[in-house]
Protein backbone atom coordinates (compact mmCIF):
# COMPACT_ATOMS: atom_id res chain seq x y z
CA UNK A 1 0.00 0.00 0.00
CA UNK A 2 2.82 2.39 0.82
CA UNK A 3 4.41 1.89 -2.60
CA UNK A 4 1.09 2.55 -4.29
CA UNK A 5 0.66 5.78 -2.41
CA UNK A 6 4.09 7.01 -3.47
CA UNK A 7 3.18 6.42 -7.11
CA UNK A 8 -0.05 8.41 -6.94
CA UNK A 9 -0.02 11.85 -8.53
CA UNK A 10 -0.25 14.58 -5.89
CA UNK A 11 -3.11 16.93 -6.60
CA UNK A 12 -2.83 20.54 -5.62
CA UNK A 13 -4.22 21.44 -2.21
CA UNK A 14 -2.95 21.70 1.34
CA UNK A 15 -5.39 19.10 2.76
CA UNK A 16 -4.27 16.46 0.26
CA UNK A 17 -0.60 17.08 1.02
CA UNK A 18 -1.30 17.08 4.76
CA UNK A 19 -3.15 13.79 4.44
CA UNK A 20 -0.30 12.20 2.48
CA UNK A 21 2.24 13.27 5.10
CA UNK A 22 0.09 12.04 7.98
CA UNK A 23 -0.45 8.66 6.28
CA UNK A 24 3.28 8.19 5.72
CA UNK A 25 3.85 8.91 9.41
CA UNK A 26 1.21 6.40 10.50
CA UNK A 27 -1.24 9.01 11.76
CA UNK A 28 -4.21 7.48 10.01
CA UNK A 29 -6.87 9.37 11.92
CA UNK A 30 -5.30 12.71 10.96
CA UNK A 31 -4.82 11.52 7.39
CA UNK A 32 -8.46 10.49 7.11
CA UNK A 33 -9.58 13.88 8.40
CA UNK A 34 -7.35 15.69 5.90
CA UNK A 35 -8.48 13.60 2.93
CA UNK A 36 -12.13 14.00 3.97
CA UNK A 37 -11.66 17.78 4.07
CA UNK A 38 -10.02 17.70 0.65
CA UNK A 39 -12.88 15.63 -0.79
CA UNK A 40 -15.46 17.98 0.69
CA UNK A 41 -13.71 20.98 -0.86
CA UNK A 42 -13.38 19.30 -4.25
CA UNK A 43 -16.93 17.96 -4.36
CA UNK A 44 -17.71 16.09 -7.59
CA UNK A 45 -14.28 16.93 -8.96
CA UNK A 46 -12.42 14.94 -6.27
CA UNK A 47 -9.75 12.83 -7.95
CA UNK A 48 -9.74 9.02 -7.77
CA UNK A 49 -6.31 9.28 -6.12
CA UNK A 50 -7.80 11.32 -3.30
CA UNK A 51 -10.74 8.94 -2.88
CA UNK A 52 -8.54 5.86 -2.87
CA UNK A 53 -6.17 7.37 -0.31
CA UNK A 54 -9.16 8.15 1.87
CA UNK A 55 -10.27 4.51 1.50
CA UNK A 56 -6.84 3.31 2.63
CA UNK A 57 -6.99 5.47 5.76
CA UNK A 58 -10.46 4.15 6.65
CA UNK A 59 -9.23 0.60 6.13
CA UNK A 60 -6.31 1.18 8.50
CA UNK A 61 -8.79 2.35 11.12
CA UNK A 62 -10.93 -0.78 10.54
CA UNK A 63 -13.83 1.30 9.22
CA UNK A 64 -14.46 -1.24 6.51
CA UNK A 65 -17.78 -0.03 5.08
CA UNK A 66 -16.42 3.50 4.75
CA UNK A 67 -13.24 2.19 3.11
CA UNK A 68 -15.19 0.15 0.57
CA UNK A 69 -17.48 3.06 -0.26
CA UNK A 70 -14.55 5.41 -0.97
CA UNK A 71 -12.78 2.73 -3.02
CA UNK A 72 -15.89 2.17 -5.15
CA UNK A 73 -16.15 5.91 -5.80
CA UNK A 74 -12.49 5.91 -6.84
CA UNK A 75 -13.16 3.01 -9.22
CA UNK A 76 -16.15 4.78 -10.73
CA UNK A 77 -14.04 7.87 -11.48
CA UNK A 78 -10.69 6.27 -12.22
CA UNK A 79 -11.55 3.44 -14.57
CA UNK A 80 -10.03 -0.10 -14.74
CA UNK A 81 -6.85 0.77 -12.83
CA UNK A 82 -8.80 1.94 -9.78
CA UNK A 83 -11.34 -0.85 -10.22
CA UNK A 84 -8.48 -3.29 -9.68
CA UNK A 85 -7.30 -1.29 -6.65
CA UNK A 86 -10.84 -1.38 -5.32
CA UNK A 87 -10.91 -5.19 -5.58
CA UNK A 88 -7.57 -5.40 -3.80
CA UNK A 89 -8.79 -3.16 -0.98
CA UNK A 90 -12.06 -5.05 -0.63
CA UNK A 91 -10.08 -8.27 -0.35
CA UNK A 92 -8.15 -6.68 2.52
CA UNK A 93 -11.36 -5.55 4.23
CA UNK A 94 -12.95 -9.00 3.94
CA UNK A 95 -9.84 -10.72 5.29
CA UNK A 96 -9.77 -8.38 8.29
CA UNK A 97 -13.43 -9.18 8.90
CA UNK A 98 -12.52 -12.88 8.68
CA UNK A 99 -9.84 -12.50 11.33
CA UNK A 100 -12.26 -10.70 13.65
CA UNK A 101 -14.96 -13.35 13.17
CA UNK A 102 -12.42 -16.13 13.81
CA UNK A 103 -11.36 -14.51 17.09
CA UNK A 104 -15.02 -14.28 18.13
CA UNK A 105 -15.60 -17.93 17.20
CA UNK A 106 -12.85 -18.98 19.60
CA UNK A 107 -14.83 -17.41 22.44
CA UNK A 108 -17.82 -19.69 21.76
CA UNK A 109 -17.43 -23.13 23.31
CA UNK A 110 -17.28 -25.75 20.55
CA UNK A 111 -20.01 -24.22 18.39
CA UNK A 112 -19.25 -25.18 14.77
CA UNK A 113 -21.65 -22.57 13.35
CA UNK A 114 -19.55 -19.80 14.92
CA UNK A 115 -16.98 -20.35 12.15
CA UNK A 116 -19.48 -19.88 9.31
CA UNK A 117 -19.17 -16.10 9.29
CA UNK A 118 -15.37 -16.29 9.26
CA UNK A 119 -15.52 -18.77 6.38
CA UNK A 120 -17.80 -16.47 4.41
CA UNK A 121 -15.41 -13.52 4.75
CA UNK A 122 -12.44 -15.72 3.83
CA UNK A 123 -14.17 -16.82 0.61
CA UNK A 124 -14.99 -13.21 -0.25
CA UNK A 125 -11.42 -12.07 0.31
CA UNK A 126 -10.18 -14.87 -1.94
CA UNK A 127 -12.57 -13.82 -4.73
CA UNK A 128 -11.58 -10.14 -4.59
CA UNK A 129 -7.85 -10.88 -4.52
CA UNK A 130 -8.17 -13.30 -7.43
CA UNK A 131 -9.98 -10.60 -9.42
CA UNK A 132 -7.20 -8.15 -8.63
CA UNK A 133 -4.49 -10.67 -9.55
CA UNK A 134 -6.14 -11.42 -12.93
CA UNK A 135 -6.33 -7.73 -13.77
CA UNK A 136 -2.55 -7.36 -13.88
CA UNK A 137 0.28 -9.75 -14.61
CA UNK A 138 2.74 -7.86 -12.41
CA UNK A 139 0.88 -7.88 -9.10
CA UNK A 140 2.58 -10.46 -6.84
CA UNK A 141 0.97 -8.98 -3.71
CA UNK A 142 -2.50 -9.85 -5.01
CA UNK A 143 -1.44 -13.44 -5.80
CA UNK A 144 0.22 -13.88 -2.40
CA UNK A 145 -2.88 -12.57 -0.67
CA UNK A 146 -5.07 -14.98 -2.64
CA UNK A 147 -2.87 -17.86 -1.47
CA UNK A 148 -3.11 -16.52 2.06
CA UNK A 149 -6.91 -16.50 1.86
CA UNK A 150 -6.94 -20.06 0.52
CA UNK A 151 -4.77 -21.23 3.42
CA UNK A 152 -7.06 -19.46 5.90
CA UNK A 153 -10.04 -21.24 4.38
CA UNK A 154 -8.39 -24.63 4.95
CA UNK A 155 -7.55 -23.72 8.55
CA UNK A 156 -11.07 -22.54 9.30
CA UNK A 157 -12.63 -25.67 7.80
CA UNK A 158 -10.38 -27.81 9.99
CA UNK A 159 -11.27 -25.82 13.10
CA UNK A 160 -14.94 -26.16 12.26
CA UNK A 161 -14.62 -29.93 11.90
CA UNK A 162 -12.78 -30.16 15.22
CA UNK A 163 -15.49 -28.13 16.92
CA UNK A 164 -18.16 -30.37 15.39
CA UNK A 165 -16.35 -33.50 16.61
CA UNK A 166 -16.05 -32.08 20.12
CA UNK A 167 -19.74 -31.23 20.12
CA UNK A 168 -20.71 -34.78 19.08
CA UNK A 169 -18.36 -36.22 21.72
CA UNK A 170 -19.99 -34.18 24.46
CA UNK A 171 -23.45 -35.27 23.38
CA UNK A 172 -22.39 -38.94 23.31
CA UNK A 173 -20.84 -38.86 26.79
CA UNK A 174 -23.46 -39.87 29.39
CA UNK A 175 -23.83 -37.56 32.37
CA UNK A 176 -22.28 -38.74 35.67
CA UNK A 177 -24.64 -40.73 37.92
CA UNK A 178 -26.39 -38.78 40.61
CA UNK A 179 -25.18 -39.67 44.09
CA UNK A 180 -27.82 -40.26 46.76
CA UNK A 181 -27.47 -37.89 49.72
CA UNK A 182 -26.30 -39.47 52.99
CA UNK A 183 -29.11 -40.46 55.28
CA UNK A 184 -29.78 -38.22 58.24
CA UNK A 185 -29.67 -40.25 61.47
CA UNK A 186 -32.59 -38.12 62.69
CA UNK A 187 -34.62 -38.89 59.57
CA UNK A 188 -38.18 -39.77 60.67
CA UNK A 189 -38.36 -42.57 58.12
CA UNK A 190 -35.27 -44.21 59.58
CA UNK A 191 -36.65 -43.81 63.11
CA UNK A 192 -39.88 -45.40 62.08
CA UNK A 193 -37.98 -48.40 60.77
CA UNK A 194 -36.04 -48.83 64.04
CA UNK A 195 -38.95 -48.30 66.45
CA UNK A 196 -40.73 -51.61 65.81
CA UNK A 197 -37.50 -53.55 66.44
CA UNK A 198 -36.99 -51.88 69.85
CA UNK A 199 -40.63 -52.47 70.75
CA UNK A 200 -40.33 -56.14 69.87
CA UNK A 201 -37.33 -56.53 72.17
CA UNK A 202 -39.20 -54.87 75.05
CA UNK A 203 -42.24 -57.04 74.56
CA UNK A 204 -40.04 -60.14 74.71
CA UNK A 205 -39.00 -59.39 78.33
CA UNK A 206 -41.02 -60.79 81.19
CA UNK A 207 -42.59 -58.50 83.75
CA UNK A 208 -40.03 -59.54 86.38
CA UNK A 209 -37.13 -58.77 84.04
CA UNK A 210 -38.55 -55.38 83.22
CA UNK A 211 -39.01 -54.51 86.89
CA UNK A 212 -35.47 -55.63 87.68
CA UNK A 213 -34.05 -53.54 84.81
CA UNK A 214 -35.93 -50.42 85.94
CA UNK A 215 -34.72 -50.92 89.52
CA UNK A 216 -31.07 -51.17 88.38
CA UNK A 217 -31.42 -48.04 86.24
CA UNK A 218 -32.86 -46.13 89.19
CA UNK A 219 -29.99 -47.29 91.42
CA UNK A 220 -27.42 -46.08 88.90
CA UNK A 221 -29.12 -42.68 88.60
CA UNK A 222 -29.06 -42.37 92.38
CA UNK A 223 -25.33 -43.23 92.43
CA UNK A 224 -24.67 -40.48 89.90
CA UNK A 225 -26.58 -37.94 91.94
CA UNK A 226 -24.75 -38.92 95.12
CA UNK A 227 -21.38 -38.63 93.34
CA UNK A 228 -22.17 -35.14 91.98
CA UNK A 229 -23.32 -34.01 95.42
CA UNK A 230 -20.11 -35.27 96.99
CA UNK A 231 -17.97 -33.47 94.43
CA UNK A 232 -19.77 -30.18 94.99
CA UNK A 233 -19.29 -30.46 98.72
CA UNK A 234 -15.56 -31.16 98.33
CA UNK A 235 -15.06 -28.08 96.08
CA UNK A 236 -13.99 -30.07 93.05
CA UNK A 237 -15.90 -27.73 90.74
CA UNK A 238 -14.44 -24.48 92.08
CA UNK A 239 -12.78 -22.50 89.28
CA UNK A 240 -11.14 -19.11 89.01
CA UNK A 241 -13.27 -16.63 87.12
CA UNK A 242 -11.18 -14.38 84.90
CA UNK A 243 -14.00 -12.44 83.21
Amino acid sequence: MRALLLLLILAAGDDFATGMKAYEEGRYKDALAAFSAAELAAGNTASPELLYNRALCALRMRRWVEAEYSAEKAAARGGPEFAALCNFLRGNAEFMRCQTAEAEALLVEADPTAYDRALGHARSSLEYWELAARSRADWPEARRNAERALLKLEQLLQKREEALANQKKKKATPPPPELEPPQDPTDPEESEEQTPELATEAEALSLAEVADMLQRLAAKEQEKRDLRRARRQSGAFKVKKDW
